[in-house]
């Protein structure tokens, strides 16, 4: 879960169900829930699930999304993005 942490910032609903976790990110214009369970192979809770929404509350590519959220891909403007919502990931070459 810390990888997401690092990648997606701190989660609006964190939410632990029996034995599995439940994290939500909000924000790039969808809504991600991603979901842990344990895995005793890893010796840690490991991503099992995950799926998106946009703004509308229709269903969207989860992957799509969580680019956009870690500022992977156009999205609209966040923090660390330009005005066309797109962060940089490396400086371009002269």
């Amino acid at each position: 879960m810390s990888a997401a942490f690092g990648l997606l910032g701190h989660p609006g609903l964190d939410n632990s169900e029996g034995p599995g976790h439940h994290l939500q990110f909000v924000r790039a214009g969808c809504v991600l829930d991603v979901y842990y369970y344990p895995d005793p192979a890893a010796g840690q809770p490991t991503a099992r699930y995950a799926e998106a929404r946009g703004a509308d509350g229709k269903a969207i590519d989860a992957v799509r999304c969580f680019a956009a959220q870690a500022g992977l891909v156009p999205g609209r403007a966040g923090p660390g993005q330009n005005a066309a919502g797109v962060a940089p990931i490396a400086k371009p070459r002269s």
